[in-house]
């Protein structure tokens, strides 16, 4: 459930999903973002923390 505090109104989820599905994106957001940030797009990255992972120096960490 979604509330307006200034107004009271309230709306869910879904009926927000809905009417945003019905929109017209802006021409600038369907445009292929690879040319200007995709620098490692497609190509082979080293993992960092592979060897924390195999070894268990990275431990376990749990969200409150």
């Amino acid at each position: 459930m979604i509330t307006h505090k200034p107004s009271g109104r309230k709306t869910t989820y879904g009926k927000v999903a809905e009417a945003a599905a019905k929109l017209t994106p802006p021409e600038e957001s369907r445009r292929s973002r690879t040319r200007r940030s995709g620098k490692l797009i497609g190509k082979p990255v080293k993992r960092l923390d592979t060897m924390d992972k195999l070894t268990g120096a990275q431990g376990l960490r749990l969200s409150t």
